[in-house]
């Protein structure tokens, strides 16, 4: 996202500074349509991309009915008037402080020929070497720091402006103003005040000028100047000429400097690897005590279905309990009936053969019977499909279906198992009474 991004405003410098675009006007706007179209994005992108907090290289305008754009500086478009639509604003009076950031090695090019544009249509200058400042022109690689005497500048005629982020341009020397000693479009060494080595916020001078030539030794002539001293990383021993022709300046290595960036890279990667090792621990232990609670969960969860299983199961024998203490009441029943039958066939019929009639009721007995067994088979087969025993169970009582064996009701002597099967049907002939 980041990469896409910076891609984007690259293209959208590059139309709004050097290629152009139909409608752009001569103040530097631009259509925001025409722009995304060229940059084949997304006008909303567009509009983002100009509003990143950290750097305004972009002014946007809304005319009530469409969003126009331009670039604050860098104008290489000769359609473009950088003194209309307050594109640029000019500096008469010399600021406190003017500096020019660029890389380690384009300093003893600076320092023998000055600052050029090399090509583009001004130089870029900041009024702060504080960091903030310097992040919206310059590029953290630009270690060196060029400080410029702004006023001397101004007094042999360069022009300076503000332009809309806030940055200092200049073209520098133009042709009207051109001495022979000096180049078009560049800032001549001798406006240089000092030179001074950036790292990150804490600043190193490492040049101051000379004291001039044409003076007596002893008073600071070219006899009596001190060689300085350049410690400046990554670049090579080599003597620069300064413009009056006296080599006095040496560019050296700095060790010193150069191991204290070394110590101070390597105590931000130890930190950075000590703040991730922290976010991993944490990391983990959030892992841990997430894997806790859903093991809690689970064991909670198969407390539950126990339960709900033994539940169940108590239910069912409870059932089972119900229908053979039914089916032992219903036998006891018809049993008393039977023999009340044959006693009123009996007094009512002697010559009767009480064997038919205990026939005809042992039939009936046994339909009954064999009814109340299909019933009680039907429903041991349901426990057994639920994987649920039923031999082995604890007396039941036939009154009140007591688990405990200890009643004491009118059935007490009627308890038998839970699993007893029902009575045989020779038991049940045996049973009645023989008149």
């Amino acid at each position: 996202m980041v990469e896409e991004e910076g891609r984007l405003m690259k293209q959208m410098a590059a139309f709004l500074r050097h290629k152009g675009l139909r409608s752009m006007q001569s103040d530097g706007y631009a259509l925001v349509d025409d722009l995304a179209k060229a940059c084949h994005a997304d006008p909303e992108d567009v509009l983002e991309a100009a509003r990143t907090p950290g750097k305004q290289r972009f002014q946007t305008l809304n005319d009530g009915s469409r969003f126009w754009i331009r670039a604050t500086h860098g104008h290489s478009l000769k359609s473009v008037d950088a003194t209309k639509g307050g594109l640029y604003t000019e500096i008469k009076n010399a600021l406190p402080l003017l500096v020019h950031a660029v890389a380690g090695d384009s300093l003893p090019i600076i320092l023998a020929n000055g600052i050029s544009r090399n090509g583009k249509p001004h130089m870029l200058f900041a009024d702060s070497d504080e960091e903030p400042v310097l992040s919206l022109g310059f590029q953290d690689s630009c270690n060196i720091l060029v400080y410029i005497n702004m006023a001397k500048a101004l007094f042999a005629g360069i022009p300076f402006s503000r332009a809309p982020d806030g940055m200092v341009v200049s073209p520098g020397i133009t042709e009207r103003r051109r001495r022979k000693t000096e180049k078009i479009g560049t800032i001549p060494a001798d406006f240089i005040l000092r030179v001074v080595h950036r790292y990150g916020a804490s600043r190193e001078e490492v040049w101051l000028p000379g004291r001039g030539k044409g003076q007596a030794k002893g008073k600071g002539g070219p006899g009596n100047q001190k060689q300085q001293t350049l410690p400046l990383t990554g670049i090579p021993n080599i003597i620069a000429e300064t413009l009056d022709g006296n080599a006095d300046v040496v560019l050296q290595p700095m060790p010193a400097a150069a191991k204290d960036v070394q110590q101070i890279e390597a105590q931000l990667r130890q930190e950075q690897e000590q703040s991730q090792q922290r976010q991993l621990q944490q990391r983990q232990q959030m892992l841990q005590a997430q894997i806790q609670q859903i093991q809690q969960q689970q064991q909670q969860m198969q407390e539950q279905v126990r339960m709900a299983q033994l539940l169940e199961l108590n239910q069912l024998r409870l059932q089972q309990s119900q229908l053979q203490q039914a089916q032992q009441q219903m036998m006891f029943q018809q049993q008393q009936q039977h023999h009340q039958v044959m006693q009123r066939n009996t007094s009512a019929n002697p010559q009767v053969d009480p064997n038919q009639s205990r026939l005809a009721m042992l039939q009936e007995a046994a339909q009954e019977v064999h009814h109340l067994t299909r019933q009680l088979e039907e429903a041991t087969a349901v426990l057994s499909t639920q994987g649920l025993a039923t031999e082995g169970s604890v007396p039941l009582c036939c009154c009140c279906g007591d688990l405990s064996g200890l009643c004491s009701g009118p059935g007490q002597g009627l308890s038998q198992s839970a699993s007893m099967p029902a009575a045989p049907l020779s038991d049940l002939v045996r049973s009645l009474p023989v008149s």
